[in-house]
């Protein structure tokens, strides 16, 4: 019975992350991915914390995280196009989410990561 158990647990947990990484852009509320499993959210958050370690609001910060990331690579699209793609109500939401997350904001991440990107000299050429 405690094998059963636990498979099922597991099994909760793999199709939450696959709800997350499908959703994310348009959801970040448990509840959503605790009706999506039949499940209640209390019931999801303690399986997620239980089978993974971590909060299950944590998932979800982590995968919007990886796709803001990912967007702002995207130097066509402006931080309120991304802002409005992650189903933020105001590009400063956004903005103070990104920060309080990451610690520097959507505009000096892109300027980072921009600066990170370029191809150093080779030591040869050094001189």
């Amino acid at each position: 019975w405690e094998q059963e158990k636990t498979v099922r647990l597991k099994e909760i947990s793999q199709n939450f992350i696959k709800l997350v990484s499908e959703n994310v852009e348009t959801e970040r509320n448990l509840s959503f991915y605790a009706d999506k499993l039949c499940i209640t959210p209390k019931y999801l958050s303690d399986v997620i914390a239980r089978t993974t370690g971590k909060k299950a609001l944590g998932w979800i910060e982590e995968y919007i995280m990886m796709k803001a990331k990912s967007l702002l690579t995207d130097t066509s699209l402006s931080i309120s196009t991304i802002a409005r793609q992650l189903n933020f109500y105001t590009p400063s939401d956004f903005c103070k989410y990104f920060k309080k997350s990451e610690g520097i904001s959507p505009k000096k991440y892109r300027i980072q990561q921009a600066g990170n990107n370029t191809l150093p000299k080779e030591s040869s050429d050094i001189r």
